[in-house]
Protein backbone atom coordinates (compact mmCIF):
# COMPACT_ATOMS: atom_id res chain seq x y z
CA UNK A 1 0.00 0.00 0.00
CA UNK A 2 1.15 3.84 -0.81
CA UNK A 3 4.59 2.33 -2.68
CA UNK A 4 6.26 1.26 0.38
CA UNK A 5 7.77 3.26 3.21
CA UNK A 6 8.91 6.35 1.06
CA UNK A 7 5.25 6.74 0.88
CA UNK A 8 4.14 6.54 4.24
CA UNK A 9 6.94 8.73 5.12
CA UNK A 10 5.53 11.26 2.54
CA UNK A 11 1.86 11.11 4.69
CA UNK A 12 3.51 11.53 8.02
CA UNK A 13 5.33 14.64 6.88
CA UNK A 14 2.72 16.40 5.21
CA UNK A 15 0.15 15.55 8.04
CA UNK A 16 3.21 17.90 9.56
CA UNK A 17 3.35 20.18 7.94
CA UNK A 18 -0.78 20.91 7.68
CA UNK A 19 -0.80 20.70 11.57
CA UNK A 20 2.11 23.94 11.22
CA UNK A 21 4.97 21.64 12.54
CA UNK A 22 8.46 23.49 12.06
CA UNK A 23 10.42 20.71 13.09
CA UNK A 24 10.05 16.63 12.56
CA UNK A 25 12.39 14.26 14.43
CA UNK A 26 12.64 10.75 13.44
CA UNK A 27 14.93 8.29 15.60
CA UNK A 28 15.68 4.31 14.52
CA UNK A 29 16.87 2.09 17.45
CA UNK A 30 19.62 0.57 17.49
CA UNK A 31 18.09 -2.87 16.34
CA UNK A 32 15.94 -0.80 13.52
CA UNK A 33 12.37 -2.30 15.08
CA UNK A 34 11.28 0.69 16.56
CA UNK A 35 10.49 4.22 14.45
CA UNK A 36 9.85 7.05 16.64
CA UNK A 37 8.06 10.52 14.42
CA UNK A 38 7.55 13.76 16.63
CA UNK A 39 6.80 16.74 15.24
CA UNK A 40 5.80 19.91 17.40
CA UNK A 41 2.35 20.76 15.24
CA UNK A 42 -0.79 21.43 16.77
CA UNK A 43 -1.60 18.12 16.92
CA UNK A 44 -4.61 15.56 16.42
CA UNK A 45 -8.15 15.94 17.73
CA UNK A 46 -9.57 12.98 18.00
CA UNK A 47 -8.01 9.44 17.75
CA UNK A 48 -10.29 8.04 15.30
CA UNK A 49 -9.34 10.13 12.59
CA UNK A 50 -6.01 8.15 13.02
CA UNK A 51 -7.88 5.02 11.41
CA UNK A 52 -11.03 5.59 9.84
CA UNK A 53 -9.98 5.94 5.71
CA UNK A 54 -11.51 8.96 4.62
CA UNK A 55 -11.51 11.06 7.68
CA UNK A 56 -9.49 13.92 8.30
CA UNK A 57 -10.23 16.44 10.49
CA UNK A 58 -8.58 19.30 8.55
CA UNK A 59 -10.35 22.74 8.09
CA UNK A 60 -10.99 22.22 3.85
CA UNK A 61 -10.86 25.91 4.11
CA UNK A 62 -7.19 25.62 5.11
CA UNK A 63 -6.45 22.32 3.78
CA UNK A 64 -7.00 21.54 -0.29
CA UNK A 65 -8.55 18.11 -0.53
CA UNK A 66 -7.30 16.15 2.28
CA UNK A 67 -7.23 12.18 1.75
CA UNK A 68 -7.54 10.76 5.33
CA UNK A 69 -5.39 8.48 4.69
CA UNK A 70 -1.96 9.62 6.44
CA UNK A 71 -1.74 7.62 9.69
CA UNK A 72 -3.60 4.67 7.98
CA UNK A 73 -1.22 4.10 5.48
CA UNK A 74 1.06 2.65 8.14
CA UNK A 75 -1.03 -0.35 9.62
CA UNK A 76 0.21 -2.04 7.16
CA UNK A 77 -0.25 -5.93 9.14
CA UNK A 78 3.02 -7.47 6.84
CA UNK A 79 5.87 -5.22 8.43
CA UNK A 80 4.34 -3.34 11.57
CA UNK A 81 3.83 -4.64 14.93
CA UNK A 82 1.88 -2.09 16.57
CA UNK A 83 1.83 1.85 16.19
CA UNK A 84 2.09 3.90 19.36
CA UNK A 85 0.42 7.61 18.92
CA UNK A 86 -0.21 10.28 21.05
CA UNK A 87 -1.62 13.50 21.29
CA UNK A 88 -3.48 16.27 22.85
CA UNK A 89 -3.77 14.77 26.47
CA UNK A 90 -5.04 11.01 24.72
CA UNK A 91 -2.77 8.37 23.84
CA UNK A 92 -3.50 5.01 21.71
CA UNK A 93 -1.75 2.01 20.33
CA UNK A 94 -2.57 0.45 16.88
CA UNK A 95 -2.62 -2.89 16.17
CA UNK A 96 -3.51 -3.82 12.07
CA UNK A 97 -5.18 -6.87 12.68
CA UNK A 98 -7.22 -5.36 15.29
CA UNK A 99 -8.05 -2.49 13.11
CA UNK A 100 -8.69 -4.49 10.04
CA UNK A 101 -11.02 -6.42 12.07
CA UNK A 102 -12.92 -3.59 13.50
CA UNK A 103 -12.31 -4.63 17.44
CA UNK A 104 -12.95 -1.62 20.00
CA UNK A 105 -9.40 0.00 20.62
CA UNK A 106 -8.87 1.83 23.83
CA UNK A 107 -8.28 5.25 24.64
CA UNK A 108 -6.44 6.21 26.94
CA UNK A 109 -5.59 9.60 28.47
CA UNK A 110 -2.12 11.03 28.54
CA UNK A 111 0.15 14.67 29.32
CA UNK A 112 -1.60 17.22 27.00
CA UNK A 113 1.86 18.01 24.70
CA UNK A 114 2.37 19.68 21.33
CA UNK A 115 2.48 17.91 18.33
CA UNK A 116 2.07 14.76 17.71
CA UNK A 117 4.29 11.40 18.93
CA UNK A 118 4.71 7.96 16.74
CA UNK A 119 5.79 5.09 17.46
CA UNK A 120 6.08 2.33 15.05
CA UNK A 121 7.21 -1.17 15.66
CA UNK A 122 8.20 -3.05 13.07
CA UNK A 123 8.61 -7.25 12.61
CA UNK A 124 11.67 -6.61 10.92
CA UNK A 125 14.18 -4.61 10.11
CA UNK A 126 13.28 -1.94 7.28
CA UNK A 127 16.48 -1.63 4.93
CA UNK A 128 18.20 1.93 4.57
CA UNK A 129 14.97 3.92 6.33
CA UNK A 130 17.60 7.10 6.02
CA UNK A 131 17.43 6.93 2.30
CA UNK A 132 13.29 6.74 2.14
CA UNK A 133 13.04 9.86 4.28
CA UNK A 134 15.30 11.82 2.21
CA UNK A 135 13.75 11.21 -0.52
CA UNK A 136 10.10 11.43 1.20
CA UNK A 137 11.40 14.86 2.61
CA UNK A 138 10.64 17.15 -0.54
CA UNK A 139 10.93 21.07 0.31
CA UNK A 140 8.74 20.97 3.84
CA UNK A 141 10.10 24.55 4.94
CA UNK A 142 10.18 22.90 8.86
CA UNK A 143 13.60 21.56 10.23
CA UNK A 144 13.83 17.44 9.84
CA UNK A 145 16.13 15.24 11.50
CA UNK A 146 16.78 11.17 11.25
CA UNK A 147 18.49 9.90 14.31
CA UNK A 148 19.67 13.70 15.50
CA UNK A 149 20.99 14.55 11.62
CA UNK A 150 19.56 16.79 9.97
CA UNK A 151 17.88 16.10 6.54
CA UNK A 152 18.29 18.94 4.40
CA UNK A 153 15.56 19.47 0.74
CA UNK A 154 17.77 18.24 -2.24
CA UNK A 155 19.43 20.75 -3.46
CA UNK A 156 18.28 22.47 -6.40
CA UNK A 157 19.69 25.35 -8.40
CA UNK A 158 17.65 26.79 -11.55
CA UNK A 159 19.26 28.58 -13.96
CA UNK A 160 16.04 30.24 -14.99
CA UNK A 161 13.29 31.36 -11.87
CA UNK A 162 9.61 32.30 -12.91
CA UNK A 163 7.21 33.74 -10.95
CA UNK A 164 3.85 32.86 -12.67
CA UNK A 165 0.09 33.10 -11.33
CA UNK A 166 -0.14 29.15 -11.72
CA UNK A 167 3.28 29.02 -9.38
CA UNK A 168 7.11 29.26 -8.53
CA UNK A 169 8.56 27.15 -11.61
CA UNK A 170 12.35 26.55 -12.05
CA UNK A 171 14.45 25.63 -14.86
CA UNK A 172 17.46 23.89 -15.46
CA UNK A 173 19.41 22.90 -18.42
CA UNK A 174 20.32 19.15 -18.16
CA UNK A 175 19.90 16.29 -21.01
CA UNK A 176 18.08 14.06 -18.14
CA UNK A 177 15.38 16.42 -18.38
CA UNK A 178 12.49 15.33 -15.51
CA UNK A 179 9.54 17.47 -14.97
CA UNK A 180 8.41 17.34 -11.31
CA UNK A 181 5.54 18.84 -10.24
CA UNK A 182 5.27 19.89 -6.49
CA UNK A 183 2.37 19.90 -4.60
CA UNK A 184 2.23 21.39 -1.06
CA UNK A 185 6.51 21.01 -1.07
CA UNK A 186 6.43 17.16 -1.76
CA UNK A 187 7.68 16.31 -4.99
CA UNK A 188 5.31 14.04 -7.70
CA UNK A 189 7.64 12.13 -9.56
CA UNK A 190 5.16 10.43 -11.78
CA UNK A 191 5.81 13.40 -14.13
CA UNK A 192 4.23 12.05 -17.13
CA UNK A 193 0.95 14.11 -17.31
CA UNK A 194 3.20 17.35 -16.48
CA UNK A 195 5.40 16.12 -19.20
CA UNK A 196 2.78 16.07 -22.11
CA UNK A 197 1.17 18.86 -21.16
CA UNK A 198 4.53 21.13 -21.69
CA UNK A 199 5.03 18.68 -24.89
CA UNK A 200 1.71 19.92 -26.20
CA UNK A 201 2.10 23.43 -24.61
CA UNK A 202 5.19 23.96 -26.57
CA UNK A 203 3.80 22.99 -29.72
CA UNK A 204 0.99 25.27 -29.31
CA UNK A 205 3.48 28.02 -28.74
CA UNK A 206 4.33 31.10 -31.11
CA UNK A 207 7.91 29.71 -31.35
CA UNK A 208 7.58 25.72 -31.17
CA UNK A 209 11.29 25.14 -32.06
CA UNK A 210 12.61 26.89 -29.37
CA UNK A 211 9.49 26.32 -26.79
CA UNK A 212 10.52 22.56 -27.63
CA UNK A 213 13.77 22.70 -26.88
CA UNK A 214 13.56 24.29 -23.46
CA UNK A 215 11.20 21.66 -22.41
CA UNK A 216 12.62 18.88 -23.58
CA UNK A 217 16.35 19.70 -22.59
CA UNK A 218 15.44 21.01 -19.40
CA UNK A 219 14.28 20.12 -16.25
CA UNK A 220 11.37 22.01 -14.52
CA UNK A 221 10.34 21.83 -11.21
CA UNK A 222 6.97 23.49 -10.38
CA UNK A 223 5.68 24.48 -7.04
CA UNK A 224 1.83 24.14 -7.79
CA UNK A 225 0.00 26.87 -6.96
CA UNK A 226 -3.98 25.32 -6.28
CA UNK A 227 -5.51 28.52 -7.30
CA UNK A 228 -4.44 26.95 -11.11
CA UNK A 229 -7.07 24.65 -10.27
CA UNK A 230 -4.91 21.77 -10.89
CA UNK A 231 -4.78 18.75 -8.54
CA UNK A 232 -2.91 15.53 -7.80
CA UNK A 233 -4.64 12.06 -8.66
CA UNK A 234 -6.37 10.66 -4.60
CA UNK A 235 -5.68 9.46 -2.75
CA UNK A 236 -1.79 8.64 -2.64
CA UNK A 237 -0.96 11.52 -4.88
CA UNK A 238 1.53 9.31 -7.03
CA UNK A 239 0.49 11.86 -10.18
CA UNK A 240 -1.35 15.15 -11.49
CA UNK A 241 -4.85 14.54 -12.63
CA UNK A 242 -5.16 15.68 -16.65
CA UNK A 243 -7.45 17.88 -17.33
CA UNK A 244 -7.60 21.26 -18.92
CA UNK A 245 -6.31 22.94 -16.08
CA UNK A 246 -2.92 21.03 -16.33
CA UNK A 247 -3.28 21.99 -20.03
CA UNK A 248 -3.54 26.04 -19.49
CA UNK A 249 -1.20 26.03 -16.47
CA UNK A 250 1.69 24.31 -18.85
CA UNK A 251 0.92 27.13 -21.64
CA UNK A 252 1.63 29.56 -19.19
CA UNK A 253 4.57 28.05 -17.93
CA UNK A 254 5.67 27.58 -21.18
CA UNK A 255 4.96 31.30 -22.34
CA UNK A 256 7.18 32.88 -19.42
CA UNK A 257 10.18 30.42 -20.17
CA UNK A 258 10.57 30.95 -23.52
CA UNK A 259 10.08 34.71 -22.84
CA UNK A 260 12.28 34.77 -19.47
CA UNK A 261 15.31 32.86 -22.13
CA UNK A 262 14.75 35.46 -24.84
CA UNK A 263 14.48 38.43 -22.52
CA UNK A 264 18.26 37.46 -20.79
CA UNK A 265 19.79 36.41 -24.29
CA UNK A 266 18.88 39.51 -26.23
CA UNK A 267 21.13 42.06 -24.65
CA UNK A 268 23.96 39.76 -24.90
CA UNK A 269 23.58 39.30 -29.00
CA UNK A 270 22.71 42.99 -29.85
CA UNK A 271 26.05 43.78 -31.39
CA UNK A 272 26.83 40.12 -32.96
CA UNK A 273 28.16 40.21 -36.42
CA UNK A 274 25.61 38.30 -39.43
CA UNK A 275 27.91 35.10 -39.31
CA UNK A 276 28.67 33.25 -36.00
CA UNK A 277 31.53 31.65 -34.71
CA UNK A 278 32.88 29.89 -31.76
CA UNK A 279 34.23 33.26 -30.36
CA UNK A 280 30.22 34.55 -30.33
CA UNK A 281 29.15 31.56 -28.22
CA UNK A 282 31.44 31.54 -25.60
CA UNK A 283 29.99 35.10 -24.68
CA UNK A 284 26.69 33.55 -24.02
CA UNK A 285 25.73 32.00 -20.45
CA UNK A 286 26.94 28.51 -19.74
CA UNK A 287 23.38 27.31 -19.78
CA UNK A 288 22.76 27.91 -23.37
CA UNK A 289 23.72 24.31 -24.06
CA UNK A 290 24.33 23.28 -27.54
CA UNK A 291 21.10 21.62 -27.61
CA UNK A 292 19.05 24.38 -27.66
CA UNK A 293 21.65 27.01 -28.94
CA UNK A 294 20.46 26.47 -32.54
CA UNK A 295 16.34 27.36 -31.69
CA UNK A 296 17.77 30.23 -29.28
CA UNK A 297 19.72 31.73 -32.11
CA UNK A 298 16.91 31.43 -34.60
CA UNK A 299 14.20 32.68 -32.51
CA UNK A 300 16.66 36.06 -32.10
CA UNK A 301 17.20 36.33 -36.61
CA UNK A 302 19.75 33.79 -37.36
CA UNK A 303 19.42 31.25 -39.73
CA UNK A 304 20.51 27.47 -38.97
CA UNK A 305 21.81 24.72 -41.07
CA UNK A 306 23.47 21.75 -39.70
CA UNK A 307 25.47 19.51 -42.09
CA UNK A 308 27.66 16.40 -42.56
CA UNK A 309 31.34 17.49 -43.29
CA UNK A 310 32.32 14.24 -45.37
CA UNK A 311 36.02 15.87 -45.66
CA UNK A 312 36.03 14.32 -41.76
CA UNK A 313 35.26 10.74 -42.98
CA UNK A 314 36.60 8.10 -41.33
CA UNK A 315 35.57 4.42 -40.54
CA UNK A 316 36.05 2.54 -37.85
CA UNK A 317 35.68 -1.29 -37.54
CA UNK A 318 33.49 -2.91 -34.42
CA UNK A 319 34.67 -6.95 -34.01
CA UNK A 320 32.34 -9.22 -35.02
CA UNK A 321 29.78 -6.84 -36.57
CA UNK A 322 32.27 -5.31 -39.70
CA UNK A 323 32.65 -1.53 -40.88
CA UNK A 324 31.06 1.76 -39.86
CA UNK A 325 31.78 4.99 -42.03
CA UNK A 326 30.85 8.22 -40.39
CA UNK A 327 31.62 12.07 -40.33
CA UNK A 328 31.31 14.52 -38.22
CA UNK A 329 28.97 17.50 -38.31
CA UNK A 330 29.33 21.46 -39.10
CA UNK A 331 26.74 24.34 -38.56
CA UNK A 332 26.71 27.65 -39.76
CA UNK A 333 24.47 30.79 -37.77
CA UNK A 334 24.39 33.20 -40.67
CA UNK A 335 21.42 36.25 -40.92
CA UNK A 336 22.45 36.29 -44.33
CA UNK A 337 22.17 32.99 -45.20
CA UNK A 338 21.15 32.41 -49.04
CA UNK A 339 18.10 30.42 -48.42
CA UNK A 340 17.68 27.48 -50.82
CA UNK A 341 15.30 24.48 -51.28
CA UNK A 342 17.36 21.41 -51.04
CA UNK A 343 19.05 19.99 -48.39
CA UNK A 344 22.16 18.78 -50.23
CA UNK A 345 22.37 21.77 -51.89
CA UNK A 346 22.80 23.34 -48.29
CA UNK A 347 25.25 20.64 -47.75
CA UNK A 348 27.30 21.44 -50.91
CA UNK A 349 27.51 25.10 -50.15
CA UNK A 350 28.25 25.21 -45.93
CA UNK A 351 30.88 22.34 -46.89
CA UNK A 352 32.54 24.29 -49.30
CA UNK A 353 32.51 27.31 -47.28
CA UNK A 354 33.98 25.39 -44.57
CA UNK A 355 37.41 24.65 -46.77
CA UNK A 356 37.23 28.46 -47.79
CA UNK A 357 36.28 27.74 -51.62
CA UNK A 358 32.73 29.96 -51.43
CA UNK A 359 32.39 32.98 -48.81
CA UNK A 360 28.58 32.52 -48.18
CA UNK A 361 26.71 30.49 -46.60
CA UNK A 362 22.73 28.66 -47.13
CA UNK A 363 19.67 27.42 -45.34
CA UNK A 364 17.14 25.20 -46.23
CA UNK A 365 13.74 26.78 -47.12
CA UNK A 366 11.04 25.80 -49.26
CA UNK A 367 10.74 28.64 -51.18
CA UNK A 368 14.51 28.54 -51.75
CA UNK A 369 16.77 28.87 -54.33
CA UNK A 370 17.21 25.63 -56.83
CA UNK A 371 20.01 24.27 -58.69
CA UNK A 372 21.01 23.83 -62.35
CA UNK A 373 23.26 20.98 -63.69
CA UNK A 374 24.31 22.60 -67.68
CA UNK A 375 25.58 20.05 -70.02
CA UNK A 376 25.92 16.56 -68.29
CA UNK A 377 28.92 14.58 -70.04
CA UNK A 378 28.11 11.20 -70.78
CA UNK A 379 30.29 8.63 -69.45
CA UNK A 380 31.72 5.50 -71.49
CA UNK A 381 29.14 2.53 -69.57
CA UNK A 382 29.25 -0.56 -70.09
CA UNK A 383 25.70 -1.59 -70.43
CA UNK A 384 25.30 -3.00 -67.21
CA UNK A 385 27.64 -0.92 -65.14
CA UNK A 386 26.13 1.30 -62.43
CA UNK A 387 26.41 4.60 -61.87
CA UNK A 388 29.82 6.17 -61.45
CA UNK A 389 30.94 7.37 -58.16
CA UNK A 390 31.59 11.31 -60.37
CA UNK A 391 29.49 12.51 -62.80
CA UNK A 392 31.22 15.65 -64.73
CA UNK A 393 29.13 18.59 -66.29
CA UNK A 394 29.61 21.62 -68.07
CA UNK A 395 28.15 24.09 -65.08
CA UNK A 396 26.46 23.98 -62.19
CA UNK A 397 24.74 27.56 -60.78
CA UNK A 398 22.04 28.50 -58.58
CA UNK A 399 18.50 30.15 -60.08
CA UNK A 400 20.26 33.66 -58.97
CA UNK A 401 23.49 32.76 -61.11
CA UNK A 402 25.81 32.14 -58.89
CA UNK A 403 28.47 29.18 -59.69
CA UNK A 404 28.86 25.62 -57.95
CA UNK A 405 32.11 23.90 -58.30
CA UNK A 406 30.33 20.84 -57.58
CA UNK A 407 26.97 19.53 -56.30
CA UNK A 408 27.08 16.78 -53.46
CA UNK A 409 24.01 14.37 -54.17
CA UNK A 410 22.27 12.09 -51.28
CA UNK A 411 23.77 8.76 -50.74
CA UNK A 412 21.72 6.30 -52.41
CA UNK A 413 22.92 2.67 -53.45
CA UNK A 414 24.25 2.73 -56.83
CA UNK A 415 23.48 5.96 -57.67
CA UNK A 416 26.04 8.56 -59.00
CA UNK A 417 26.81 11.11 -55.44
CA UNK A 418 28.95 13.74 -56.89
CA UNK A 419 28.63 16.06 -60.10
CA UNK A 420 31.68 18.41 -60.89
CA UNK A 421 31.46 21.07 -63.52
CA UNK A 422 34.52 20.26 -64.85
CA UNK A 423 36.09 18.04 -67.87
CA UNK A 424 37.90 15.50 -67.13
CA UNK A 425 41.16 16.95 -66.64
CA UNK A 426 40.11 19.82 -64.92
CA UNK A 427 38.56 17.39 -62.57
CA UNK A 428 41.76 15.14 -62.38
CA UNK A 429 43.15 18.31 -60.88
CA UNK A 430 40.98 19.13 -57.98
CA UNK A 431 41.30 15.88 -56.84
CA UNK A 432 45.10 15.68 -57.04
CA UNK A 433 45.74 19.75 -55.81
CA UNK A 434 42.90 21.30 -54.59
CA UNK A 435 41.13 22.26 -51.37
CA UNK A 436 38.10 20.29 -52.65
CA UNK A 437 39.97 16.64 -52.67
CA UNK A 438 39.22 16.29 -49.23
CA UNK A 439 35.36 16.53 -49.94
CA UNK A 440 35.28 14.07 -52.88
CA UNK A 441 37.32 11.78 -51.84
CA UNK A 442 34.97 11.74 -48.30
CA UNK A 443 31.81 11.91 -50.50
CA UNK A 444 33.11 8.79 -52.51
CA UNK A 445 34.35 6.91 -49.30
CA UNK A 446 30.80 7.23 -48.13
CA UNK A 447 28.91 6.19 -51.11
CA UNK A 448 31.59 3.17 -52.21
CA UNK A 449 30.10 2.63 -48.34
CA UNK A 450 26.53 2.25 -48.89
CA UNK A 451 27.35 0.07 -52.45
CA UNK A 452 27.02 -3.71 -52.49
CA UNK A 453 31.11 -3.82 -53.75
CA UNK A 454 31.56 -1.46 -50.54
CA UNK A 455 34.85 -0.05 -49.73
CA UNK A 456 36.84 -3.47 -49.26
CA UNK A 457 36.64 -4.51 -52.78
CA UNK A 458 38.26 -0.96 -53.97
CA UNK A 459 41.26 -1.50 -51.85
CA UNK A 460 40.57 2.06 -49.39
CA UNK A 461 40.82 0.28 -46.47
CA UNK A 462 43.95 -0.54 -44.76
CA UNK A 463 42.75 -2.94 -41.98
CA UNK A 464 47.01 -2.52 -40.56
CA UNK A 465 46.23 0.96 -40.01
CA UNK A 466 43.26 0.62 -37.73
CA UNK A 467 41.14 0.46 -40.92
CA UNK A 468 42.23 4.19 -41.69
CA UNK A 469 41.22 5.74 -44.91
CA UNK A 470 44.33 5.05 -47.97
CA UNK A 471 43.37 8.31 -48.99
CA UNK A 472 46.10 8.03 -51.38
CA UNK A 473 44.39 4.56 -52.81
CA UNK A 474 41.52 6.77 -53.00
CA UNK A 475 43.00 9.64 -55.01
CA UNK A 476 44.23 7.55 -57.78
CA UNK A 477 41.68 5.35 -58.49
CA UNK A 478 38.98 8.15 -59.00
CA UNK A 479 41.52 9.55 -61.16
CA UNK A 480 41.88 6.95 -62.86
CA UNK A 481 37.70 6.34 -63.14
CA UNK A 482 37.33 10.02 -64.12
CA UNK A 483 39.54 9.49 -67.28
CA UNK A 484 38.51 6.61 -68.04
CA UNK A 485 34.59 7.14 -67.83
CA UNK A 486 35.34 10.78 -69.55
CA UNK A 487 38.92 11.15 -70.62
CA UNK A 488 41.31 10.33 -73.47
CA UNK A 489 42.26 6.36 -73.80
CA UNK A 490 45.82 7.33 -74.11
CA UNK A 491 46.22 9.15 -70.99
CA UNK A 492 44.07 6.54 -69.20
CA UNK A 493 46.98 3.57 -69.72
CA UNK A 494 49.58 6.22 -68.98
CA UNK A 495 47.91 6.75 -65.88
CA UNK A 496 47.27 2.66 -64.88
CA UNK A 497 50.47 2.55 -66.07
CA UNK A 498 52.01 5.01 -63.53
CA UNK A 499 49.90 3.98 -60.48
CA UNK A 500 51.00 0.66 -60.88
CA UNK A 501 55.24 1.81 -60.71
CA UNK A 502 53.93 3.75 -57.78
CA UNK A 503 52.69 0.90 -56.02
CA UNK A 504 55.64 -1.17 -56.98
CA UNK A 505 58.07 1.45 -56.08
CA UNK A 506 55.94 2.23 -52.48
CA UNK A 507 56.42 -1.83 -51.85
CA UNK A 508 60.02 -1.21 -52.50
CA UNK A 509 60.55 1.04 -50.64
CA UNK A 510 58.96 -0.23 -47.47
CA UNK A 511 60.91 -3.36 -48.07
CA UNK A 512 64.57 -1.63 -48.22
CA UNK A 513 63.59 0.35 -45.05
CA UNK A 514 62.92 -3.48 -43.45
CA UNK A 515 65.69 -4.95 -44.40
CA UNK A 516 67.99 -2.14 -42.75
CA UNK A 517 71.15 -3.63 -40.81
CA UNK A 518 69.91 -7.07 -40.49
CA UNK A 519 72.63 -9.43 -39.53
CA UNK A 520 72.26 -13.55 -39.30
CA UNK A 521 76.33 -13.60 -37.78
CA UNK A 522 77.60 -16.31 -40.44
CA UNK A 523 79.83 -14.44 -42.99
CA UNK A 524 79.05 -16.28 -46.00
CA UNK A 525 75.34 -15.28 -45.52
CA UNK A 526 75.86 -11.59 -44.52
CA UNK A 527 77.88 -11.16 -47.96
CA UNK A 528 74.89 -12.66 -50.08
CA UNK A 529 72.54 -10.34 -47.56
CA UNK A 530 74.12 -7.03 -48.60
CA UNK A 531 74.33 -7.74 -52.19
CA UNK A 532 70.26 -8.75 -51.57
CA UNK A 533 69.90 -5.46 -50.12
CA UNK A 534 72.23 -3.75 -52.66
CA UNK A 535 69.99 -5.44 -55.83
CA UNK A 536 66.79 -4.23 -53.76
CA UNK A 537 67.77 -0.61 -53.25
CA UNK A 538 68.99 -0.78 -57.15
CA UNK A 539 66.08 -1.92 -58.73
CA UNK A 540 64.19 1.01 -56.26
CA UNK A 541 66.09 3.42 -57.68
CA UNK A 542 65.39 2.70 -61.10
CA UNK A 543 61.52 2.39 -60.42
CA UNK A 544 61.52 5.46 -58.95
CA UNK A 545 62.94 6.93 -62.18
CA UNK A 546 60.52 5.37 -64.16
CA UNK A 547 57.42 6.33 -61.73
CA UNK A 548 59.11 10.28 -62.05
CA UNK A 549 58.49 9.46 -66.43
CA UNK A 550 55.94 8.02 -66.14
CA UNK A 551 54.30 11.01 -63.89
CA UNK A 552 55.00 12.79 -66.73
CA UNK A 553 53.65 10.61 -69.37
CA UNK A 554 50.22 10.80 -67.17
CA UNK A 555 50.17 14.27 -67.15
CA UNK A 556 49.89 14.51 -63.19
Amino acid sequence: MFGGWEARFREILQNAYRAGANRVDITVSEDGLSVAIRDNGRGCAHPGLLIFAGATGWDESQVIEPAGVGLFSLLNKTAVCRVEVESRGWRVALVPEQVEAQQDIPVASGPVKDGTSIRVTLKAPIGDLKTHVQVARGYYPFTLTFNGEEIKPRPWSPHIELETPVGRVGWRANAAASKTPIWEYRPIYADMPFRDALANAAHRHPQPKLAAALVSNGKVKWFVEPASGVRPRLPDRSALITDQALDHAAEIIVAALVKKVLDEIRPIVTDWPDRLTNQQFAELPGWVKPEIRPQLLQALGWKYHRFPRPDTTYPYYVPDDGLYVENDYGETFDRRAVPVADESLATTINALNALGVLDYTACVEPDGLEVRVIGPRQPKLRKDADAPLIALCKKIALDDGRPLPLLLLDLCNDETSIVIAADAEQAVKLLLGSPMWQLICGQAVLSANERDSGLWDRDWIDPDDDHAVDWGEVKSNLCVEITALYGRPELLAARRHYYQLQEASLRLNNLTFSLGDFRAGDRALDARFRKLKYAVTDYARRVGKAVAKAKREARL
